[in-house]
């Protein structure tokens, strides 16, 4: 497959840099009514704390804060002690090997989609590794409106086909590249992302299941210098946990843009990748959880991705996937509920307990621990404590399934005390910016070009 393709541009069509309007239901009236109330209730407060303040005096309203926030505590170590209990019996009870099929019976090849945004920096790695696929696979590459050398350095690669088009988003991207695939299987990555050779013929392995119409691969990362990155390979060793809990469970809410495959047929029938959200692969895997099928997950279909390396650049790729992650569950909550669907009896309902609500009383959870310290009490230090213990056997479990260093785990507190307050934050912001209607842009994160090749150790 060789040459380039320039797709019809529409140009009304709206930035990607805009937020997709999923919150319309809180425009106009509505949305004035939510912002009046933002105004009044912060000063509202306000002067309850200070009336409360001046009748009580300070030693009652701190007793009842530490109450409150140890009851917090509490809470939030019952259902991370929940969590830690069904990850390991997920574990346990996962299958070692997953119907690998040879002959006849192999999957057909396919077509594995790279959406690329001035990626200068990593796409010639990315389509190298891609080649280098001891499964057959078509490459397709779109330029979204590049301004970079990105077009140039794809069309340095005869066998790609390469799709150029005006900047429309990844979306649309990854649409183009579907009408253009010429196999029912697609594997879509993201345009940093670094296969392993074995990794495609791992992915879809799976669909000799006639039910399943994606699957998510095993994400590690490529760029390791640094505290923010070190402190991410924890955070994207859990994610993988996750997935193992997700695979033996069901409704897995995400198969990341950095690896995924699906069914094309699947992908069209729920109308395509939407443009409905900031995040198109969890909005895409709940539209395909709601027509009825299953999405696996399969570990030994390994991956490498370039993480952020600045705070900045973290908190703001956060900030993304919180906003979308909030516009995908606003989307799916009110959809038709399938007959057999586990995404909305599991994975719609994990995302809010684990993934809003949880890290939302994070902070309350550690204010207690200060309050104790403060009052001596050794019962609110003990609870903060066994949250710790429960954390830190959560992410050695997690290393260990990654193939990571479990002396990594030496990190956890760390990590706890900066992306715990990072989550919060980004967290409460969007809510803020989804119930003002505040514009959310899609802040792409500055790429490290040294960081092409996976790392080891």
């Amino acid at each position: 497959m060789s040459g380039a393709v320039n797709t019809g541009i529409r140009h009304d069509a709206p930035s990607p840099d805009v937020t997709p309007p999923v919150f319309a239901d809180l425009d106009g009236r509505r949305s004035r009514r939510v912002r009046r109330a933002t105004i009044v209730l912060g000063p509202v407060l306000l002067a309850v704390v200070v009336v409360w303040v001046t009748t009580a005096g300070w030693q009652g309203p701190l007793a009842a804060l530490g109450g409150v926030t140890r009851d917090v505590l509490a809470a939030v170590l019952a259902l991370s002690l929940l969590r830690l209990a069904v990850v390991c019996w997920a574990v346990w009870r996962r299958p070692r090997v997953r119907g690998v099929v040879s002959g006849p019976d192999r999957p057909a090849p396919v077509t594995l989609i790279i959406p690329a945004y001035n990626e200068e920096a990593g796409i010639a790695a990315a389509i190298r590794a891609a080649s280098a696929s001891i499964h057959p696979v078509d490459i397709v590459v779109v330029d979204d409106g590049s301004t970079d050398r990105t077009r140039e350095i794809v069309e340095g690669f005869p066998d790609v086909l390469l799709i150029r088009q005006a900047n429309q988003g990844k979306a649309r991207a990854l649409n183009a590249a579907l009408a253009v695939a010429r196999t029912e299987l697609v594997v879509m990555v993201d345009a940093d992302t670094v296969l392993a050779p074995t990794a495609v013929g791992t992915l879809v392995e799976p669909f000799v299941d006639p039910g399943v119409a994606a699957v998510s691969g095993h994400i590690r990362i490529s760029n390791r210098a640094g505290a923010v990155t070190q402190w991410q390979r924890l955070d994207y060793a859990d994610f993988n946990l996750e997935r193992v809990m997700f695979d033996r469970l069901g409704g897995m809410p995400t198969v990341p843009g950095v690896i995924g495959a699906f069914r094309r047929t699947a992908v069209l029938a729920a109308g395509g990748v939407g443009e409905r959200t900031l995040a198109e692969d969890t909005d895409l895997t709940m539209a395909l959880h709601q027509q009825g099928w299953r999405v696996v997950h399969q570990p030994t279909a390994h991956a490498w991705t370039e993480v952020p390396f600045t705070h900045r650049d973290l908190a703001r790729q956060r900030y993304r996937w919180s906003y979308g992650t909030l516009q995908a569950i606003w989307l799916h909550l009110r959809s038709p509920r399938t007959r057999g669907n586990r995404l909305n009896r599991i994975g719609l309902p994990y995302l809010l307990v684990f993934h809003i609500l949880l890290p939302l009383a994070g902070p309350l959870a550690d204010l207690a621990l200060v309050l104790a310290l403060l009052h001596g009490d050794a019962v609110t230090v003990g609870l903060w404590g066994a949250r710790l213990a429960v954390l830190m056997a959560s992410t050695h479990l997690a290393l260990r399934l990654s193939d990571e260093p479990p002396a990594l785990v030496l990190l956890q507190p760390g990590l706890h005390a900066f992306y715990g307050n990072l989550t919060f934050a980004v967290l409460v912001r969007s809510i803020v910016a989804a119930l003002t209607g505040t514009p959310v842009r899609w802040n792409r994160v500055q790429r490290q070009e040294a960081a092409r090749t996976p790392a080891t150790g």
